[in-house]
């Protein structure tokens, strides 16, 4: 194939030769039929790099601010409580990632071994990987199409030296978007153990079509549901409603000091 415009959607998407980045492309109408798409080498170096991660989970959600990059936090947390544990936490929200200062870890870099990037270690059993420690400032907005972000996250599954883990967490923007599908595509060879999607009791929030896309061993969790008010978005389960496996209630309230 010829020379790809910077701004490609893929030969993988489904915009592929039909977007308006395609248009005066040499390769539209091949890649419009889809015989331009070919394997990707990287998903056998990713399997290879997989093999010494024994489970891997998603966690999802159908919005921000519901407090998915705290749970996947606490989760990593919990854990590395045990330190026969190894645990990694990846952050593969590109344009958003929160998981450094949750963490307690702003300001970190990242280092090259002989073996591939080495990830930031909190703990000796829990090490954690984001953009976000490829930043010179914690202010710095990254604002990437999608082949670069799924570039960004191909880096992170193939050329970190995870080493033996127990557990990767894999902290997701919220939403589906192209950091999802490339996540779930690069492991579907490697196994995905399931995901826990994080939720608010709202409509809007647990009834949109991303719930199709979870997998059949996801779990729910709902999130924070009370604030000030009790219950101002109601107190049903949005697992019990959607038929999913619910994890567990979180509930915040407001006290008078």
């Amino acid at each position: 194939m010829e020379e790809t415009p910077h701004n490609c959607p893929g030969t993988g998407s489904a915009q592929a030769g039909r977007g308006a980045a395609c248009q005066g492309c040499p390769n539209q109408r091949l890649c419009a039929s889809g015989a331009g798409e070919a394997p990707d080498p990287a998903i056998e170096e990713i399997k290879e790099k997989m093999k010494t991660v024994k489970h891997k989970i998603l966690v999802l959600s159908g919005k921000g601010g519901v407090g998915k990059s705290t749970f996947s936090a606490h989760l990593a947390h919990a854990l590395a409580e045990d330190e026969n544990t190894q645990v990694a936490l990846l952050d593969i929200d590109i344009c958003g990632p929160s998981i450094p200062k949750i963490m307690g870890l702003e300001g970190e870099q990242v280092h090259q071994s002989g073996s591939g990037w080495s990830p930031v270690f909190l703990e000796d059993n829990l090490g954690v990987m984001s953009v976000g420690f490829l930043l010179s400032s914690p202010d710095d907005a990254v604002i990437w199409r999608g082949p670069k972000k799924n570039g960004m996250i191909k880096q992170f599954l193939r050329d970190v030296d995870w080493g033996e883990v127990d557990y990767l967490i894999v902290d997701t923007p919220p939403g589906t978007s192209d950091e999802h599908l490339s996540v779930v595509q690069y492991l579907a060879a490697t196994h995905i153990d399931g995901a826990v999607i994080i939720t608010t009791p709202q409509v809007t929030e647990c009834g949109g079509s991303w719930v199709g896309t979870a997998p059949p061993e996801a779990l729910f969790l709902a999130g924070p549901e009370t604030l000030v008010c009790q219950g101002p978005f109601g107190t049903s389960s949005p697992a019990l409603s959607l038929q999913k496996p619910h994890l567990c209630l979180v509930q915040a309230f407001a006290f008078d000091k």
